[in-house]
């Protein structure tokens, strides 16, 4: 947690996946913005098993959002926190949902430090 000047508590909350656009964008610093280093990272971060694609959808019951896999998206989706099921909107499909997560080792808060993320 972080103290603000007020002395009143901010908390960071840190969620399970990144958006497509943010690791793209932490890619792109990290690889001084060279698109062919980017797309290479990306590929070995995703042939490593460091990252996995997957989507972020809110549940219609409680609202929360979870991120699923590829081979857990289904018609039907089962919310982690309420347990509840709810129906994977393909009426009006999200498509700014994509995300990444990490996973293994990596997925530990502060284990590799962001060195995944550095020049090789």
């Amino acid at each position: 947690m972080e103290v603000t000047e007020e002395g009143s508590k901010v908390r960071r909350v840190r969620t399970a996946s990144a958006p497509y656009q943010h690791v793209q964008k932490t890619l792109m610093q990290a690889n001084d913005g060279n698109a062919n280093k980017v797309a290479n990272h990306l590929k070995g971060l995703l042939r490593s098993n460091v990252l996995k694609l997957g989507m972020r959808l809110g549940c219609s019951e409680c609202s929360h959002k979870s991120w699923y896999g590829l081979e857990d998206l289904a018609a039907t989706l089962k919310c982690p926190r309420c347990l509840r099921q709810f129906n994977l909107p393909v009426d009006s499909p999200p498509q700014t949902e994509w995300a990444y997560r990490v996973l293994g080792p990596f997925a530990v808060g502060d284990f590799a430090l962001g060195s995944y993320l550095r020049k090789l």
